[in-house]
């Protein structure tokens, strides 16, 4: 029953997914999200299918060549916003 849920959840969200960047709309990838992406399907420990190198770079390239994902990193200011979450305590552990 677990499998089964798992399964109706991955298909809903892999629709979603595709949906959204074959769509205009602009979709922002961050770098970590993308190398926590590549490091989670080429982990061999893990179970089910893992990606080669290879295939999750053909993966990642057809993701960001999409004329609507804009790819998202840290600016200049990047330490102060997030220097200042940390000491409003609205990041970190709890």
């Amino acid at each position: 029953m677990r499998t089964m849920r798992l399964q109706i959840q991955h298909a809903k969200a892999r629709a979603w997914v595709e949906e959204v960047l074959s769509g205009t709309d602009p979709v922002g990838l961050p770098w970590q999200t993308i190398t926590a992406f590549v490091r989670i399907v080429t982990n061999p420990r893990l179970s089910g299918k893992r990606f080669t190198p290879s295939e999750v770079i053909d993966l990642v390239d057809q993701w960001v060549t999409q004329p609507n994902v804009r790819l998202l990193g840290p600016g200049d200011h990047h330490w102060s916003f997030l220097r200042q979450t940390i000491l409003e305590g609205k990041l970190g552990a709890r």
